[in-house]
């Protein structure tokens, strides 16, 4: 394994095939330095480090790595940072589907249902879904139903139903719809949905 001064040589020589050899000499390394810090699975990590050894190459051919001290270091942490930057995009397009929609799209995984069409899916979904509704307690009911049916906001809830804010009724919403995936869940494995 090559030390910092050794690579940034092959850097500054623009010599990309013994700045590769000499770089991959990390790899399994930050693959597991990514599995024990962030928990990726060894495909991702192994993306990540050619991504982040590309942006390492293109950097050092643009600006140069003077400020460099510990090359090892430098990719690992750009390999961290990839990593943040993808989960949080990830997480924002996770969060910006509405639950309804989320839930469709766990039930379809779990049931690996991609031999199934998404209209009989959907159908099938909605008739549990409505089973589970029936289920629910007048309080869960009626905030679902304000909420995803009649397109109210937390504060309209809250006024309607009595509540002093509508951080509560936006904790109660999460809990009802829970209680309602869970229900679901239990009918659709009475109903044999799931295989």
């Amino acid at each position: 394994m090559l030390n910092t001064s050794e690579i940034l040589s092959h850097l500054g020589k623009k010599d990309k095939r013994a700045f590769l050899e000499s770089i991959y000499s990390f790899k399994s390394e930050c693959i597991v330095y990514l599995y024990r810090k962030v928990g990726c699975n060894n495909e991702q990590a192994e993306d990540i480090f050619i991504d982040a050894i590309m942006i390492l190459w293109e950097k050092a051919q643009k600006e140069g790595l003077e400020e460099v001290k510990d090359v090892k270091g430098y990719l690992f942490g750009t390999c961290y940072m990839m990593w943040m930057n993808t989960y949080k995009k990830e997480k924002k397009k996770r969060d910006s589907i509405p639950d309804v929609e989320r839930y469709f799209y766990e039930y379809r995984n779990v049931l690996g249902a991609d031999q199934e069409s998404p209209a009989l899916l959907k159908e099938k979904l909605l008739d549990v879904s409505q089973q589970a509704l029936l289920k629910l307690g007048e309080k869960c009911l009626r905030i679902i139903k304000y909420f995803y049916f009649e397109h109210k906001n937390m504060e309209e809830i809250a006024g309607i139903m009595g509540f002093s804010s509508a951080a509560v009724v936006s904790s109660l919403k999460y809990r009802c719809f829970k209680e309602l995936k869970e229900k679901a869940n239990e009918l659709a494995g009475k109903s044999n949905l799931k295989h």
